[in-house]
């Protein structure tokens, strides 16, 4: 029995219109709702420095920034007010909790969370964001013009060489993600930063006294929209769906 042209035609019609009917529906779940309580906050690396070096009394080129604690503003800080509620780090999946400016390279920096116990006096259960110099340069957070290619010592101990985070090519933010209530997109919110820093001997920075020296500061940070894992998952699948589209489109056009 030969085949009806007619009835075929309305078959492949309705199945490219049950593709697209799927493929849209796959696009739009994986778009983050209104109500996500993931929120993105991103400071650039100039950012914390001039916060640290404010805090810092006289000369701020004796200081360099090392290992860094960032948590957001909680009841009893002196400054600026506390977010609504928070759960620590944002770890459902994609993206990562954190993101150092500098995550690659020689002169790279880690981040990872950690309760700080400088911050548990306020609170005991307060996750931060530690970010730290990890690789074989020392790349310090420093207004500091004289540490590229520096070697400091203390002691018979040399340390780096030497560089300033802020002048390293490609650096980018301090990227923190944070599962959070009752914040409002757009707004600044404040937060408390903590640093370990190098306390050299003078301005040229070829010796230091000691590298537990610790300033506070605090820094204010918009509220993003952090991007939900099940978004980028439904964004390939969306996308999938439309590439079957079109090659169906194409294989009906060559009939």
């Amino acid at each position: 029995m030969s085949a009806n042209p007619l009835r075929e035609t309305k078959m492949n019609k309705t199945r490219l219109a049950v593709i697209v009917f799927v493929a849209l529906v796959t696009l739009t779940s994986g778009a983050p709702s209104a109500s996500a309580t993931a929120y993105m906050f991103s400071a650039p690396v100039s950012a914390i420095q001039a916060a640290l070096a404010a805090a810092i009394p006289g000369n701020t080129a004796l200081y360099g920034f090392y290992d860094i604690y960032i948590r957001p503003g909680v009841a009893g800080d002196t400054t600026g007010g506390p977010l609504v509620s928070y759960t620590g780090s944002y770890t459902t999946g994609t993206p990562t909790s954190d993101v150092s400016p500098l995550p690659t390279g020689t002169d790279a920096w880690t981040g990872t969370t950690a309760t700080f116990p400088l911050f548990t006096s306020y609170d005991p259960n307060a996750a931060s964001w530690r970010f730290y110099a990890s690789g074989t340069r020392l790349a310090l957070v420093s207004t500091n013009t004289n540490l590229h290619g520096q070697t400091i010592t203390n002691g018979s101990t040399p340390i780096g060489p030497l560089d300033n985070l802020a002048n390293v090519s490609g650096v980018a933010n301090f990227v923190m993600y944070l599962n959070a209530t009752g914040l409002t997109l757009g707004t600044n919110y404040n937060f408390l930063i903590t640093g370990y820093a190098y306390d050299f001997t003078s301005s040229a920075a070829t010796a230091y006294n000691n590298k537990t020296t610790t300033f506070s500061a605090s820094i204010e940070l918009s509220a993003q929209a952090a991007p939900e894992p099940s978004t980028i998952f439904g964004i390939a699948g969306g996308a999938g769906m439309l590439a079957l589209l079109a090659q169906r489109r194409r294989k009906l056009a060559q009939k």
